[in-house]
């Protein structure tokens, strides 16, 4: 039977003897340009909402 996290495409990571959900993307790391970063950092000073959205959705720097 699978978890709730396991079914919207959670996986979990051995540490020991205890699985713990792996929270962190395994995914490739991009790579953004100066354009890029300028906005990351007016989106964290002007609109945090939008910021953090994107920051947990994992979708800031795709």
């Amino acid at each position: 039977m699978k978890s709730l996290y396991e079914k919207v495409n959670g996986s979990y990571v051995e540490v020991g003897d205890v699985q713990i959900p792996a929270l962190i993307s395994t995914e490739t790391k991009y790579e953004i340009g100066i354009w890029g970063q300028r906005h990351k950092e007016y989106l964290k000073a002007n609109h945090r909402v939008i910021y953090y959205n994107l920051l947990t959705q994992d979708k800031l720097n795709a």
